[in-house]
């Protein structure tokens, strides 16, 4: 049912895959973000982590509480934790949060959890098959390290369906105990429905759809607390559906530099209005 006009709303504005550093100084002066009150941008925001760039994201959202995830662009030259450390120093001193299997409170009962998410391989039902033309072909398993007993090490799709089982366990853990309404945000996509249209029938599936999203419907459905929007980036490709009651949404600027400048509404009873007001104004 539509919102009547005194309801109080909360105006969101969802993107991801930036790819800041990819755009010249002009093409960066010429991409902006509209006006909302939160901003949420769903990883691969730039290649590694770059001072300059994490400060155009601050400028562009306008001191305005903005949660950010990274995506797998983001850990290039870095191991996962040092991305994530590296982001949060260039962010500390501003309304950006970054999260990696963490939450944050939009305002009180409402909140975004936030995960790289990745994928656990299996879209085409040969995992087997995916690793190794993962290993031959994506660059993540050459930028990314980690760390091991003899030093870092180069990233291997086993890590990443570990990083993604462990992913899955802490969603879990949060729609067990978190008692409001809350936006699901991914890097890597938990849906198979967010792929193109000639490519959601299983018989479609190749090995690259499997490093682009899981097929996470009955897992996302059984959570005791099930997401009121999933948000989701990596694919490059905008979408907007729904999944048997949850809104799926994407918003990725596009190879020719576009950025659709939609916003979404949330709608908040007035309680939680009165209660956002206090949260903000004492930096909480």
């Amino acid at each position: 049912m539509p919102a009547s006009s005194t309801t109080p709303q909360l105006t969101l504005f969802v993107c991801s895959d930036l790819h800041l550093n990819l755009l010249s100084p002009h093409q960066l002066d010429a991409l902006t973000l509209p006006a909302a009150d939160a901003y949420l941008i769903a990883g691969d925001t730039m290649d590694g982590v770059d001072p300059q760039l994490c400060n155009w994201v601050v400028e562009n959202t306008r001191n305005q509480p903005t949660f950010l995830i990274p995506g797998n662009h983001d850990l290039h030259g870095f191991t996962r934790h040092g991305a994530v450390t590296a982001l949060e120093k260039a962010f500390s001193h501003s309304r950006v949060t970054v999260l990696m299997d963490s939450y944050a409170e939009i305002a009180p009962g409402l909140a975004v959890y936030g995960s790289d998410y990745w994928t656990d391989l299996k879209l085409t039902h040969n995992p087997e098959q995916v690793s190794q033309t993962l290993r031959e072909s994506w660059d993540d398993f050459k930028k990314i390290k980690t760390e091991s007993d003899d030093g870092e090490r180069s990233i291997t799709p086993e890590d990443t369906v570990a990083w993604h089982r462990r992913a899955k366990q802490k969603l879990a853990e949060f729609a067990e105990g978190y008692q409001g309404r809350y936006i699901l945000m991914t890097h890597h996509g938990a849906f198979k429905e967010i792929l193109p249209l000639n490519h959601r029938n299983e018989h479609s599936f190749n090995e690259l759809d499997a490093a682009y999203t899981s097929d996470g419907r009955h897992f996302i459905h059984s959570l005791k607390n099930k997401p009121l929007l999933c948000v989701n980036g990596h694919l490059h490709i905008r979408h907007q559906s729904t999944e048997n009651g949850i809104r799926l949404y994407a918003n990725p600027r596009l190879s020719e530099g576009e950025l659709a400048q939609q916003t979404l509404s949330v709608t908040l009873c007035d309680e939680q209005q009165h209660q956002r007001a206090q949260h903000y104004s004492t930096g909480e």
